[in-house]
């Protein structure tokens, strides 16, 4: 809401983006992403035994010792609420992040979230091609 306030930040649709990002969230956009979102489904579920909602939560709870690199390619409108969840399940825990188009709608609020906590390192980004590097160590480690 209010995309007008925010001018340097790309968005995929001006006249009704909430629309728009609901109906690409819900898959009603391209054929071939709901093809895909199939095909991942089943896949990403017989090859880490889980089945359902809340994925990110599950494969954090069980990688989450390991250091992982996450990645967050997220739908247009989600990418703040996945990285809060990254943030949120491993806060205390050492792990890596890179995020896409951190001049989008769903990026740009995490990125100035990783430059403004001390927790984060960032190790390399380009503003310009929309990506960010960074490696968040615990608070005490």
């Amino acid at each position: 809401k209010h995309h007008e306030e925010y001018p340097d930040i790309y968005i995929d649709n001006t006249e009704d983006p909430v629309s728009f990002y609901m109906r690409e969230c819900q898959g009603k956009l391209f054929s071939r992403k709901r093809y895909l979102a199939r095909f991942i489904k089943y896949h990403a579920a017989k090859i880490f035994w889980f089945r359902g909602e809340d994925l990110l939560r599950k494969l954090l709870t069980r990688h989450g010792d390991d250091q992982p690199l996450v990645l967050l390619d997220s739908a247009g409108g989600l990418g703040f609420l996945e990285f809060n969840i990254v943030h949120e399940m491993m806060s205390k825990k050492m792990y890596w992040l890179l995020l896409d188009e951190i001049h989008h709608l769903k990026h740009f609020r995490s990125f100035e979230k990783i430059k403004a906590d001390p927790s984060f390192c960032l190790m390399g980004h380009d503003e310009s091609h929309g990506w960010a590097f960074a490696r968040h160590v615990p608070p005490g480690r």
